[in-house]
Formats: structure tokens, sequence, C-alpha cells
């Protein structure tokens, strides 16, 4: 009897193992709160759960052609959510490590990125032109659902451009 139930625990075990590692991506990020939210919109998905890509991903007023994301698994160990991500879109192109953290605020690390300057009056409001190429390199940054709480890092504009209308 009791080498019927090793036997059955083992091949239960192997059976959710296999589930777990086919788990499709769409099914893990409808169970997000921030995939009910206006924020984030995906075009399509597809993958595992353990190696998902994106098309035409939106976050806010930002806008991707591509995303690629996969846990990170030593962090998974520890017990925390913790991602990979890698973004490519027109004119902006990130990777970093997305980390959530307790109370909504979401911590990344080691984000290298470069935007177009062109996007800023976009983003911001404004109705100057800019040029030239944004590089962002943060070592830490922590964003709650208020805005961005603590940064460390550095920014640098390259080749920058102003153009703003005279009254």
């Amino acid at each position: 009897m009791y080498k019927k139930l090793k036997f059955w625990l083992l091949w239960l075990t192997a059976y959710a193992g296999f589930l777990l590692l086919t788990l499709p991506a769409i099914q893990v990020v409808r169970l997000l709160p921030a995939a009910h939210a206006s924020t984030l919109k995906i075009g399509s998905l597809s993958g595992t759960v353990w190696n998902a890509q994106a098309q035409d991903v939106e976050v806010g007023e930002l806008r991707f052609r591509q995303a690629e994301f996969s846990p990170n698994v030593m962090q998974l160990l520890t017990g925390k959510l913790s991602f990979n991500i890698k973004l490519s879109g027109q004119d902006l192109n990130a990777q970093t490590t997305l980390r959530s953290e307790p109370e909504g605020r979401w911590h990344l690390s080691n984000l290298k990125g470069s935007v177009d300057a062109a996007q800023l009056p976009g983003w911001l409001k404004l109705s100057s032109r800019f040029s030239g190429m944004i590089r962002l390199s943060f070592d830490e940054l922590r964003v709650h659902a208020q805005g961005i709480q603590d940064v460390r890092g550095t920014v640098v504009w390259d080749q920058a451009g102003i153009e703003a209308p005279l009254p």
C-alpha cells in the first residue's frame, strides 16, 4: 500500500511540475492587478510564464513594439516576485529587473535604456520640440501608484536640442 501511495504522489508531483512549466503567460497576466487597470494594454501575448513575448504593449503613455520577460529564478527561490524584462519600441528601448514590493510598490534595478528626445513633448504635455538621444542608467528605481519614490542613477542627453515657440 505504501509503495502505491509513493508512486501516486510521485506521479502527481511530476504532473503538477509539468503544468507549472507549461503554464501559458496569458493566464498569469490575467491574475495581475495591473492587467485590469487601463494603464497596461497588451496586443498579443505568447509563450509560457517562464519565457513570454508580447507585441504592441502600452504602459501609460509608453508604447513598445515588443516585450520579452521571464521570472528571475533566484528571487523566486527567496519568495519574491521578480522578472527580467526587455522592451523594444520605435523610439524607446530598455531592459531591467522588476521586483514587486509591499504596499503596491515596484522596484526596478539595473535599468538601462535609450529614448529619442522627440518623444518628450507628448509625455510631458509640452509644445516644445526636442532632439537628441536620452540614455538612462538607473541602479535603483522605486515606483508607487503616486509616481517615482526613489531613484539612483544617471540620465545623459546626447546632442540635446530644444525648440520652443515664442509668444
